[in-house]
């Protein structure tokens, strides 16, 4: 199928610019994939990579989108299909509006053996949201059946500073509340993206119902999502009309999800579920030191979940943890200064981190090594809201 796709996005002017594709090999056992590395498009530059090990579908999208050049960028399945048209004029939108993170739009399901729409179950309007008018927009969104967020065309500038797989929650309602901080965020009615439904490699085969059977796990990822957002950026809980009983039975599921993380070395899993319980009830569910200790441990998970989605990074280097100020500095390197941090499921989140006395040593150790300003991220933001 991923021949075939490329194959599509062979054509003369299929877009009317210049654009690159990047193909991330999450370790498959496919031995057809040789041919990809092999393949030699003519009207677009590829670039293939294939993981050692399989790192899970989220880190592998988020390290390939990480790895754009262009001005934009989006995400593709292998048995998908672009609407040339559509690409190129949502872009030029997204072009001419400077102020604008992310273009979000509908989706369709499409037949590629009789080359007609089987449906078109998610619809938005063409709307425009600045930071300031997120609870509107959320409003918005709920209002349209929880049809969330999920194919979008994005500035690249913006995608890049979504580092982090989140663990319990949907990755793509997250991006909707980290993308916002960064710019508006706009819906398109115009879907740009071919969900096939019959491929023709599998005419048998209904595709839309792959992963149906995931069924309400998804969903409760995808409703617990906006109960963390909406608290998030409307400083209310989500379910503030719920009656009492519901409350407290979704308050006790979320506490002992929250238990379970920790009981079993989750910290970043935990850290989500702490903003869940908080997402239902307005008092402190743990002492202040426990919630900055949970923060600290996620905000090491989620380092490592992004080290090992970045492609070419071969050491990870923790400084500056500063306890004083609830700060560190973080620098991902891809050279050879440096000792590595080797992970593994029994890594100790507690001690993981180099420490020095204030995050200015750090800065200096920082400079005396060399790492570019450009590597280095500051977590004191992932403490309130996931990731930087």
């Amino acid at each position: 199928m991923l021949v075939s796709l490329l194959e599509d996005l062979d054509r003369p002017g299929f877009l009317p610019f210049e654009f690159d594709v990047i193909v991330t090999d999450n370790a498959s056992p496919d031995p057809g994939y040789a041919e990809i590395a092999c393949y030699k498009p003519s009207h677009y530059r590829l670039s293939y990579y294939r993981r050692p090990t399989n790192i899970g579908a989220e880190p592998n999208v988020f390290g390939g989108l990480r790895m754009a050049n262009g001005e934009f960028c989006l995400y593709v399945g292998d048995d998908d299909r672009l609407i040339p048209e559509m690409v190129a004029e949502i872009v030029r939108e997204l072009q001419a509006d400077d102020g604008a993170a992310v273009g979000f739009a509908a989706w369709q399901a499409y037949d590629l053996v009789d080359h007609r729409v089987i449906h078109n179950d998610c619809a938005f309007e063409d709307a425009r949201f600045e930071f300031a008018e997120a609870e509107i927009m959320l409003e918005w969104l709920m209002s349209l059946a929880m049809n969330h967020p999920e194919h979008a065309i994005y500035r690249t500038s913006a995608i890049r500073r979504c580092l982090f797989p989140p663990i319990s929650l949907t990755a793509t309602i997250l991006h909707l509340e980290r993308l916002i901080r960064f710019g508006a965020v706009r819906f398109f009615s115009r879907p740009f993206l071919n969900l096939v439904g019959r491929h023709p490699a599998e005419p048998g085969v209904n595709r839309m119902t792959n992963g149906s059977n995931q069924g309400s796990t998804g969903w409760h990822r995808q409703l617990h999502s906006f109960a963390v957002i909406y608290a998030r950026l409307a400083g209310k809980p989500l379910f503030q009309g719920t009656g009492l009983a519901a409350s407290n039975t979704m308050f006790v599921a979320f506490c002992n999800a929250l238990l379970d993380a920790q009981r079993n070395r989750r910290p970043l899993e935990a850290w989500e579920q702490f903003q869940l319980t908080k997402s239902v009830v307005d008092y402190p569910i743990v002492p202040p030191d426990e919630a900055l200790r949970i923060a600290q441990r996620a905000a090491i998970q989620s380092t490592r979940l992004a080290a090992e989605s970045f492609w070419g990074v071969e050491r990870l280097m923790l400084m500056g943890f500063d306890p004083a100020s609830g700060r560190s500095l973080l620098s991902i390197e891809s050279g050879d200064r440096g000792a590595p941090l080797v992970w593994s499921d029994d890594t100790d989140y507690d001690n993981a981190a180099i420490l020095v006395p204030t995050a200015a040593i750090a800065v200096e150790v920082q400079a005396r090594l060399g790492i570019h300003a450009g590597r280095v991220f500051d977590l004191e933001t992932i403490y309130s809201h996931f990731w930087s």
